[in-house]
């Protein structure tokens, strides 16, 4: 498992080790790159997996647990760090817990205001979709506070980690190079010339 923010430091120090002058690129706009980076590899090795395997399993060192408030029929998801790049809201895997006594199933909006009066689901089963910041259940939740699953962005705020696994790091490294520049060719000569 590779760390992000180790892997832009890497990257920065291997790019910009030749140049006397400040690097054109700071540490801190290459780690935001990083970022950036990771969240749209997240996205293509989803779909590659989906391609190759027929679905796609989130990798479970992603997955946090946390319980939240529920009011008005929704939940404020603002102060979660989820992994938003994937579609569908695919980082929100689970609501109600493992052991839930009431199903929640996703719906969108259209298929919401498409079913408004449909009776034909058992009575413990809810709805829910994903507006913005915020998880609504139009017909109501189990319970005033409700237990999610979903997918981080693998941030570990207090270790001032990010880690990823090992495919999605190499591509995000991949594209760190594509887009700053490959590493500084190493003077093996010794007469400060790399090029001979």
């Amino acid at each position: 498992m590779a760390n992000l923010l180790e892997m832009a430091e890497l990257a920065h120090r291997a790019i910009f080790s030749e140049t006397r002058e400040k690097p054109y690129v700071s540490i801190e706009e290459f780690i935001s790159t990083a970022k950036i980076q990771y969240a749209a590899a997240m996205w293509i090795y989803r779909n590659e997996q989906r391609a190759t395997d027929g679905m796609f399993e989130m990798p479970s060192d992603l997955l946090s647990e946390t319980t939240l408030d529920v009011k008005n029929n929704e939940i404020d998801i603002s102060k979660l760090d989820y992994l938003a790049s994937l579609p569908n809201a695919e980082w929100l895997q689970s609501i109600g817990g493992v052991n839930c006594h009431c199903k929640y199933y996703k719906t969108t909006l259209n298929l919401s205001k498409i079913l408004c009066n449909d009776d034909s689901m058992p009575e413990g089963d809810k709805p829910f979709l994903v507006v913005g910041k915020k998880i609504k259940f139009p017909k109501g939740a189990h319970a005033e506070k409700v237990d999610i699953i979903y997918a981080n962005t693998g941030e570990d705020l207090d270790a001032g980690t990010i880690q990823v696994n090992d495919y999605v790091a190499s591509k995000v490294m991949d594209k760190l190079y594509q887009l700053y520049g490959k590493p500084a060719t190493q003077d093996v000569t010794n007469n400060n010339n790399p090029n001979q």
